[in-house]
């Protein structure tokens, strides 16, 4: 070309490098411009390609050995702003480790005073005293005395329907005067059972009842101090 034309090569070689050296500085200020934070993750393969381009490039470094530099610098600001992002996101977790865990521990720290505090409470000391540790304990021993008394009465009710179911049954087969007579003392004796059992039922509803009577006068007194 320089027989041709002398200098034409050289002005060439001069315009292509000039030409590469402006593309080079163009993908510099685009990846300057690129926001490599954890809020653009996307922007992270874009830095790639362009660093793929620049190294394409890698031949006009011999002649403008300043755009070696220029990539090198480039290369440590995207590894200094990738490494900025990982520090912020295990700081941003540690911290978070550490809220959570300080939650944890105030929260332990408030249900303790709040069980400083019910402890305190005269109606928990009042049951305290009356040896029940706390409402839930003095509930279920009165829940269990009230099945006791109930699943008691249930059994006893049932005997007193079947003496009543045996007394109608006979009231109801008497057809005549003369039967009347005959089964007299059997309705009599059957009406004495039936009386029997009343009685036992109000007697246990009354033992029942006094049983009771206590620990319903604890939580009576308790729910007056709450």
């Amino acid at each position: 070309m320089n027989r041709v034309s002398p200098g034409a090569y050289d002005v060439s070689i001069t315009r292509i490098t000039d030409e590469l050296t402006q593309y080079f500085h163009q993908l510099e200020e685009r990846l300057m411009k690129l926001d490599l934070s954890m809020k653009h993750p996307e922007n992270i393969s874009i830095a790639q390609e362009i660093f793929d381009k620049l190294d394409s490039l890698s031949v006009l470094e011999r002649s403008v050995p300043e755009l070696k530099s220029s990539k090198d610098e480039m290369i440590q600001r995207f590894l200094k702003s990738i490494q900025s992002n990982f520090d912020r996101m295990q700081t941003k977790f540690q911290l978070q480790d550490i809220n959570v865990y300080q939650r944890k521990q105030e929260l332990i720290q408030l249900e303790q005073m709040k069980r400083d505090y019910e402890d305190l409470h005269p109606a928990n000391v009042f049951l305290r005293q009356n040896d029940f540790s706390d409402i839930n304990k003095l509930n279920h021993e009165m829940k269990d005395l009230e099945n006791k008394r109930d699943i008691e009465l249930a059994h006893q009710n049932e005997k007193k329907s079947q003496v009543e179911l045996e007394l109608n049954s006979l009231k109801s087969s008497i057809s005549s005067e003369i039967d009347q007579k005959i089964d007299e003392e059997k309705i009599v004796e059957i009406e004495q059972r039936l009386a029997i059992q009343s009685e036992i039922i109000q007697d246990l509803q009354s033992k029942h009842k006094n049983t009771l009577a206590p620990f319903q006068s604890i939580k009576d007194q308790y729910e007056f101090l709450i």
